[in-house]
């Protein structure tokens, strides 16, 4: 695992390589945490991986077994690097940086939270500052009792309401979801630059659609 360096360094954006995901990757305080390495592992083959843990999930992760090529940001990152007004804020970098958010696993508390608007960490101020025209996957995971109870089922029709894609916390359906958005996502790249090809001004229209694409889904 690659320890967190100054935001400026790590998460400049570049819009050279579109067909390149950039994924962030969040687990809260659920046991199923001890799954989050593996599911890092399995992005981190064809995308580029950048994970966010709440103080709780660190409890069950084990940061030295992540891959060496991620960058773990935690609570204690997050305004490490602000000195005055004006420096950048991590998780309006990082809202910026990713093309497709997944949080799993997605605690019984860190869903309330997102549902009530609550920011008080890391990862909810990223979600609390997402755009949503990007994809965003949830992945619950929590005991049975926690499960089954009214406020589970009221926070997640919540949040999809937000356009948050919610699934069980299954890495390979996550996977699969992913891919599926990153497909449609080039394919609306790619229409969109040979409809722009018929224009007199293409060289500019290309650029600002590059970087429009890079940065929204639509």
């Amino acid at each position: 695992m690659t320890t967190s360096e100054p935001v400026q360094e790590t998460l400049a954006l570049n819009f050279s390589q579109p067909s390149k995901p950039r994924v962030l990757l969040a687990a809260s305080g659920s046991v199923a945490a001890i799954k989050f390495e593996s599911l890092c592992r399995s992005f981190s083959e064809w995308a580029e991986v950048r994970a966010v843990a709440t103080k709780a999930s660190l409890h069950f992760t084990d940061r030295k077994s992540l891959p060496s090529d991620i960058i773990l940001y935690t609570d204690d990152d997050e305004w490490s690097t602000w000195k005055k007004i004006g420096d950048e804020v991590l998780h309006i970098e990082l809202r910026k940086w990713a093309d497709i958010m997944v949080i799993a696993p997605l605690s019984a508390n860190t869903l309330a939270k997102i549902a009530g608007g609550l920011c008080d960490n890391l990862l909810t101020c990223i979600v609390r500052a997402w755009d949503y025209s990007k994809p965003l996957f949830v992945a619950p995971a929590m005991n049975t009792f926690m499960w089954n109870n009214p406020f589970t089922n009221r926070h997640l029709e919540t949040i999809n309401q937000l356009a948050a894609t919610s699934h069980l916390a299954d890495a390979a359906t996550i996977l699969f979801k992913f891919k599926l958005s990153w497909s449609v996502y080039l394919s609306k790249c790619r229409n969109k630059l040979t409809m722009t090809w018929d224009r007199q001004d293409y060289k500019a229209k290309m650029v600002t659609t590059k970087h429009e694409d890079k940065t929204k889904f639509r």
